[in-house]
């Protein structure tokens, strides 16, 4: 069995949340809120449940806003690095800032964006066992992803567009694990992108593996529908709830809620919320930060949040809102 060494963590938090727009015109998609907590907290939440204190992340867009975000954070323990990029340099280029701070350790990237049970101890016991140069977590095929991992055996034998009809092809989680000798395959010269740089290591037979996760996965960033549906997700699937650790987040977070239920709705208010009691609700509905609505209102369905002063029109149904400026989106 190969030796465990020192395992950080990254988060890449560059990208400009562009499937997010117009939420993310204004925020970083590491600050869109699941159940009023920055998406970036379930990913640093997660690192530390397994003993990763050391992560590093990269920014670009916004930036300032991400590492602001990043310091507020309410985790002990936790030791995080920024590395800056003035022009985003991929999923491969992130890398070079980090590099020195990264040293020989092996890393762990976990998106922010994701939010995911994934059983990350197994998904490193296993990456360590095989002797993996690198271990992507993955899906099986669904619906609304474009497979991109292709499998043969125990292992990956090319990233990207189908080379060969007859392999199978699976999902990214956007959780991977990159042993140190991986490096060697990136280019640090500028930007990069990480799937060339596997497909590298490919050609030269190293034993890229695969982890299969079969449990709760989504990517709010793919848009408002999944941004929705994982927050429904959680109000209303307890189980879930429970193993993603969300109550001691919350309460790390300071977030003060109640979770009110009826044959008719489930709904997730904020303490500061305040309604008007005639109001009623079907379906799911969120309501975050320093929200006022003094009108009768029906809401179906709906993520809403701002500061006092955002007005809101009745009926409100598959709608988020976000940002102070009342940008809002329609969910499909």
């Amino acid at each position: 069995m190969k030796q465990q060494r020192s395992l950080k963590g990254i988060c890449l938090a560059a990208g400009f949340g562009t499937r997010l727009q117009p939420l993310t015109n204004n925020r970083p998609k590491a600050e869109i809120p699941v159940l009023n907590v920055p998406s970036i907290y379930y990913a640093l939440h997660k690192l530390l449940e397994v003993g990763i204190t050391e992560v590093g992340i990269n920014t670009h867009f916004l930036a300032e806003r991400v590492k602001q975000l990043v310091k507020a954070a309410p985790f002990e323990g936790l030791n995080t690095t920024i590395s800056h990029e003035p022009n985003i340099m991929g999923s491969g280029g992130a890398y070079i800032g980090l590099q020195k701070w990264r040293g020989e350790s092996d890393i762990l990237v976990y998106n922010p964006d994701i939010i995911s049970d994934l059983d990350l101890d197994s998904f490193i016991d296993d990456f360590y066992r095989e002797q993996k140069l690198v271990s992507l977590a993955v899906l099986e095929p669904r619906p609304y992803l474009t497979p991109s991992v292709h499998l043969r055996d125990n292992r990956v034998t090319h990233i990207g567009k189908p080379t060969d009809d007859t392999e199978p092809s699976h999902c990214g989680t956007g959780a991977f694990l990159l042993s140190n000798e991986f490096f060697k395959y990136l280019d640090f010269n500028g930007p990069s992108n990480l799937s060339n740089a596997i497909n590298k290591a490919l050609n030269n037979h190293e034993y890229v593996g695969w982890f299969l996760h079969s449990g709760y996965w989504q990517d709010i960033g793919n848009g408002a529908n999944s941004l929705f549906q994982t927050n429904a997700d959680l109000l209303t699937n307890s189980a879930l709830f429970e193993s993603l650790n969300c109550k001691t987040l919350l309460k790390k977070c300071d977030v003060e809620y109640q979770i009110i239920q009826s044959k008719e709705s489930t709904r997730f208010v904020n303490s500061q919320v305040i309604l008007h009691p005639e109001s009623n609700f079907s379906g799911v509905n969120l309501f975050f930060d320093s929200l006022r609505n003094d009108n009768i209102c029906h809401y179906q369905n709906c993520l809403l949040g701002g500061d006092p002063d955002l007005s809101l029109h009745a009926p409100y149904k598959n709608k988020i809102i976000l940002d102070y400026d009342k940008l809002s989106f329609t969910i499909t």
